[in-house]
């Protein structure tokens, strides 16, 4: 990073260049820098936003010709994250786990894969076709999670899978528990295997010594980073970093450009370019109060009769090797409720909205933008919340099946099984035949159901019960989950 002026953010400076050349422009957008847009939209999104909105092949840059702004500032983020190469995404962190598997293993290759996968991987292997082959990650009863996973659990998958091609694991989880990715790597290197980590959820890893350690600086081959998740980049913001020889950076390159919108978001792009800024600036500061407000929440909600925010202490559990204590998880099952059920009541009655619920628990994510006020109106939400349960009557938890139970025997690849012939059944009818379809809880969109996999009694069960808890799959065909598709 000391090479690098990193006070700069060239796709900005990108953008005021071509407001100083004052080019006429026969380009796209059709909005021409607003002057076409309508009024209200103009006075909805900002004169800003619309003037910023150019195309970046020939008005302010791209990755094959002109001035090299995009390439600047992906040098310059590379060095911020400690990587030796880095690739901006605007379609988002989806784009480059689709990205990231076909730059490892070509179709009918098998990938290693770390079960508790997002969404966005079986999207990959269903376009890519490579053949996954999944690794159960460490099951926390007692929580009712699934963490990452070991070392020696990895590495005996490797060894029973001499032919796989590449290692994908997701770390942090959504609940925000992270692998010990040096370990992970180490492990995949001495096989000869490159390990991708999707690091979604880890953008801000890399500017606090207090967070779980950076999945780049850890000895990840490829990287993925949603900029916009935790740090101060625009939605849908993205980023790809490769470390070391393992992975060919122009197969990666060509993999990114085939998926990749040719109508870059020159206005995304530069939300990226100044999110590096930003952290490296003042991130470390930014992150030190973030900590210490999400830490006085936690102690202050754990006052709370029938509450309980985990933190730190889940650390040394399997597959649990740190912990990113900006993910706020409070467990509400002592109160009587279910975390459908918590969510909904503080939306509505308090104007609160949660990242994530479940079964058992509701999820806040504490960033960089949050504040005293925003926090004490998040515990007040919350105080209220469990005043209100204990006037409750009646018992409204939800119990589910054993983790270990809803693994699945996987039958075919993704790719065959979402292409096959298909009809939806009756959920009990659904037992014993293979998925056609995913389906995934949303939050957190990881598959409870993956295309390709033999459906169980314990998954129809759970389905049952957390629909009947208000669950949301927003991929599954039928949203009643009466019916679910398979393979015919």
């Amino acid at each position: 990073m000391a090479d690098k002026d990193q006070s700069r953010a060239p796709v900005v400076e990108g953008i005021t260049t071509f407001y100083a050349e004052k080019r006429a422009q026969f380009t796209t957008p059709g909005h021409k820098m607003g002057h076409g847009a309508a009024a209200d939209a103009v006075a909805a999104l900002g004169r800003k936003t619309f003037s910023s909105d150019l195309a970046m092949t020939g008005a302010v840059d791209d990755r094959r010709a002109s001035r090299g702004w995009l390439s600047q500032a992906e040098e310059l983020a590379a060095a911020a994250f400690g990587a030796d190469q880095t690739i901006f995404s605007t379609n988002g962190s989806s784009l480059s786990v689709h990205a990231t598997l076909m730059a490892v293993a070509s179709p009918g290759e098998p990938v290693l894969v770390l079960r508790n996968m997002h969404k966005s991987v079986v999207a990959g292997l269903i376009l890519g076709g490579a053949q996954p082959i999944y690794v159960a990650p460490a099951l926390d009863e007692d929580l009712e999670l699934a963490h990452t996973v070991d070392a020696s659990t990895l590495e005996q998958a490797i060894k029973s899978n001499p032919a796989a091609r590449a290692v994908l694991v997701t770390s942090p989880t959504y609940y925000g528990v992270a692998a010990d990715t040096r370990a992970l790597a180490d492990v995949c290197h001495k096989h000869g295997l490159p390990i991708i980590v999707d690091e979604a959820w880890g953008a801000h890893f890399a500017f606090h010594p207090d967070l779980p350690r950076h999945a780049a600086l850890s000895g990840a081959d490829l990287t993925i980073t949603s900029i916009h998740k935790t740090l101060a980049a625009l939605g849908e913001a993205s980023i790809i970093h490769l470390k070391g020889k393992r992975v060919d950076p122009q197969r990666l390159a060509r993999c990114v450009d085939l998926l990749e919108s040719t109508s870059i978001s020159s206005v995304m792009l530069a939300s990226i370019d100044l999110a590096r800024q930003q952290m490296v600036r003042d991130g470390h500061a930014l992150l030190e109060r973030t900590l210490r407000l999400v830490r006085q929440a936690r102690s202050e909600i754990n006052q709370i009769d029938g509450l309980q925010a985990f933190g730190t202490e889940v650390v040394g559990r399997p597959g649990a090797h740190s912990l990113d204590e900006t993910k706020l998880v409070v467990d509400v099952r002592q109160l009587g409720l279910n975390g459908f059920q918590a969510a909904d009541w503080l939306y509505e009655q308090c104007g609160i909205n949660v990242e994530l619920c479940d079964q058992r628990r509701i999820l806040a994510i504490v960033t960089i933008g949050d504040t005293a006020a925003s926090m004490r109106r998040l515990v007040k939400g919350i105080r209220a919340l469990a005043d209100w349960a204990r006037h409750q009557q009646r018992d409204c938890t939800v119990r589910i099946p054993p983790q270990r139970d809803l693994l699945m025997e996987s039958v075919m690849t993704p790719r065959e099984a979402f292409f096959a012939p298909a009809e939806s059944v009756a959920l009990e009818q659904a037992i014993g035949r293979v998925a056609a379809e995913m389906l995934s809880p949303y939050p957190p969109g990881i598959p409870l159901l993956a295309p390709g996999e033999r459906i169980s009694a314990p998954v129809v069960e759970f389905i049952r019960t957390m629909a009947g808890a208000g669950m949301f799959a927003p991929d599954v065909a039928d949203p009643s989950f009466k019916t679910l598709r398979v393979v015919t």
